[in-house]
């Protein structure tokens, strides 16, 4: 069973987050709308924030692009700064439902390698099917 993950830290939901569904080992992020330039503020907003929570980054992470609109470069910019702060705590971070232009950027920055990219849920739940072997 999930819990939300505004109820639980009483936060307020910045626009580009549709949900956080927080499980116990697993969180899942659910984007929505556009993820560029003009959602960098709210984004860095959101991860200092809440990364002086213990809670926060101590689990495993999956973000569904599946209701984001627009992407851009600076996109990749904080999903790399997210990325790092869950490799510092030894969790990992699976992408799913993930648009093909922002695949494009990641394979041109030849950064691709670094996320788990799931191309659908079935997918994505098998992957953290295997990750929960090691919780």
């Amino acid at each position: 069973m999930s819990e939300d993950f505004f109820k639980k830290f009483k936060a307020s939901k910045p626009p580009f987050i549709d949900a956080i569904e927080c499980y116990t080992y697993l969180d899942i992020m659910r984007l929505v709308g556009p993820i560029d330039i003009s959602t960098v503020p709210d984004m860095q907003r959101f991860i200092e924030t809440h990364k002086k929570n213990a809670d926060f980054l101590s689990k495993d992470f999956l973000v569904d692009f599946k209701k984001v609109t627009t992407l851009d470069g600076t996109a990749v910019a904080q999903f790399l700064i997210f990325l790092h702060g869950l490799k510092k705590r030894k969790r990992k971070l699976a992408l799913m439902n993930v648009p093909s232009k922002f695949m494009k950027l990641l394979e041109i920055s030849k950064i691709e390698s670094y996320f788990v990219i799931c191309e659908s849920e079935t997918k994505a739940f098998s992957q953290i099917l295997e990750w929960s072997q090691e919780w």
